[in-house]
């Protein structure tokens, strides 16, 4: 799940938003693009991968552009409590 906001000089217009996630090979994995809303919030939900490894994540809204090395574990044993899927 990606979410979070952007800083909007101009409140009544939306903005593109991109995703692209990439194989530690270069290759992409997935790509997403959706849009914010009138304040700058933004959620979309994807299909994370699924092999484990290392995975880089570029996040670009406008000009700028930002990354982050996802790593996926080979197990993955945590619970979610009904605080952690709670939507308030």
């Amino acid at each position: 799940m990606i979410n979070g906001a952007t800083e909007k000089s101009n409140f009544d217009r939306r903005e593109n938003l991109y995703v692209t996630v990439y194989n530690m090979d270069g290759t992409t994995h997935s790509s997403l693009e959706f849009i914010d809303t009138k304040q700058g919030n933004f959620f979309t939900q994807w299909t994370a991968p699924t092999d484990s490894g290392l995975y880089i994540v570029m996040f670009q809204y406008r000009d700028s552009k930002a990354s982050q090395i996802l790593y996926v574990e080979e197990e993955f044993d945590y619970e979610y409590n009904n605080a952690d899927l709670s939507r308030t």
